[in-house]
């Protein structure tokens, strides 16, 4: 009758009315439990003003906790900050430590960049810990069919091991495919594994699937498992893409694995999505990001030297550098946001980018509304058939503010445009998983690939060129009253959901 994302949400949702009744009955007979539960309250306020934290979130978490306060008190207990645990803390800083051998010094890279590049690499090195590498050739794919053939290909030629992680299995021929490769590959004696979230495949693929893959050796799995009571981790979701192949060959970008994917089904129109292509030592940056989603999964660790230093240097231009981000407390700064804003503020020609979704913060807007006013092209493309209509139109209520300001803002007419891309001067980019939205700034797990002179940069700048001939610019464009209204509501609390 139900789906089981329908089943575990009204499970958590009636528990949590438990709990808010149970308070409430308490409070209502016991006076001096009134005391203690507004103690509780105020608490739980001064944490939220005292956390590092976007002003947005401590708006949206106020709000809630001061009109609502014995729901809002529940949930920020319930939801609010997810503890990893001190094994798993080490467990995961050795790991690092294992990786670190492996990353290339500061010094392999600072000759070839300017220094405003420089500036980005140092960032992302100084707060994720990763480096560029000058020595991996980077392949742009701007649909998911032409990644699609180039990827089974390269599972085909698999000899030591495969990884998939993935926010989204969905059944279906693309799946298939790739499931009658990999069954192949571990009946030949290829290590398997892979990870896929919970949530984003619950209504997509059985889970008896994990199950059935893992009793013929590949070991999968079920990231942060949907469960029938309120837990932290709920909040946190696997949003990456990563493929690696024997660490020599990597693959990431926006691309799930599911039809529509690769337009085998269109349920919104045209998808429109891209990935990229890594062959070369900087694979081994997403084989640790696997490795460590793994290690927090399983809470179990392993030497990892023998899926790391595979791969042989390309001779080729540019320099790459993959990095990951998170919730915190595993991750303690917003390094997507970050680089996202670095870039945008280093701007002197143009800025594009491309995102589902457009439910960003202040401090982006300013960033975007601050280049548009020193005479940077700054562009922003989105869907115009939208797959959740309630962001869509929360995005949309954010146009006129960005397009009064000189920011332009297309939305793209055949259909839905699922690439999270930037591009800046023609020199510099990011593609990866995270979108410009609060849950992947915020609470997702996610990973990108900042790129500097890279010869894909080109067909990224051109890939841009045709997305924008394919769209409408929204300049003027201008909701409903009742839309504008109920959106500006919504908008107060996006920062939770």
């Amino acid at each position: 009758m139900f789906g089981r994302k329908t089943a575990t949400s009204v499970s958590v949702f009636l528990q949590i009315c438990i709990i808010v009744a149970v308070f409430f009955v308490l409070c209502f007979y016991f006076e001096f439990f009134r005391y203690i539960y507004a103690a509780l309250v105020f608490t739980a306020v001064l944490s939220v003003l005292c956390r590092d934290m976007p002003k947005e979130s401590k708006i949206s978490w106020l709000i809630v906790l001061i009109i609502l306060p014995f729901f809002g008190f529940t949930v920020y207990v319930l939801f609010s900050y997810n503890p990893i645990g001190k094994k798993t803390e080490n467990l995961l800083d050795n790991l690092k430590r294992q990786a670190n051998a492996y990353i290339p010094q500061r010094t392999t890279y600072e000759r070839v960049l300017s220094p405003e590049q420089l500036l980005q690499a140092d960032y992302i090195e100084s707060v994720s810990g990763m480096s560029g590498y000058t020595n991996t050739d980077v392949r742009h794919y701007p649909y998911g069919e032409r990644f699609f053939a180039d990827y089974l290909r390269d599972l085909e030629s698999a000899r030591d091991f495969i990884f998939l992680e993935y926010f989204l299995f969905g059944e279906g021929e693309m799946l298939n495919r790739v499931l009658s490769v990999l069954k192949g590959k571990a009946a030949e004696g290829v290590e398997v594994r892979i990870i896929y979230d919970d949530f984003g495949s619950v209504d997509r693929m059985s889970p008896r699937y994990a199950d059935e893959l893992n009793k013929i050796g590949i070991k999968t799995i079920r990231f942060n498992k949907l469960v029938p009571i309120p837990a932290p981790f709920h909040n946190n979701r696997n949003h990456r893409k990563i493929t690696v192949i024997d660490g020599k060959i990597g693959y990431t970008g926006g691309i799930n694995i599911a039809d529509e994917y690769i337009n085998l089904v269109s349920p919104y129109g045209v998808w429109k999505d891209t990935a990229i292509r890594l062959y070369g030592p900087a694979v081994d940056s997403l084989s640790y990001f696997f490795l460590s989603d793994f290690l927090l999964a399983t809470k179990t660790a392993e030497p990892i030297d023998r899926f790391l230093g595979k791969s042989e240097s390309v001779a080729c231009r540019g320099v790459v550098m993959p990095f990951c981000d998170g919730p915190k407390p595993l991750y303690d700064r917003l390094v997507t946001e970050n680089a996202y804003i670095n870039l945008i503020d280093s701007a002197n020609k143009y800025v594009w980018i491309s995102s589902p979704y457009l439910v960003c913060d202040s401090r982006v807007k300013k960033s975007l509304i601050n280049a548009a006013a020193r005479g940077v092209d700054v562009r922003i493309v989105v869907p115009h058939i939208p797959d959740k209509k309630l962001v869509f139109e929360i995005g949309r209520n954010n146009y006129k503010s960005l397009t009064d300001r000189g920011v332009k803002i297309y939305e793209y007419m055949p259909g839905f445009i699922h690439a999270k891309q930037l591009i800046c001067d023609g020199v510099t980019a990011i593609v990866g998983s995270a979108n410009l939205d609060y849950r992947s700034l915020l609470y997702n797990y996610e990973n990108c690939v900042l790129m500097f002179n890279t010869d894909c940069i080109s067909d990224i700048e051109k890939d841009f060129i045709g997305v924008f001939n394919r769209s409408a610019d929204m300049d003027g464009f201008n909701q409903n009253a009742f839309k504008k209204a109920f959106c500006k509501v919504a908008g107060m609390i996006s920062p939770l959901l």
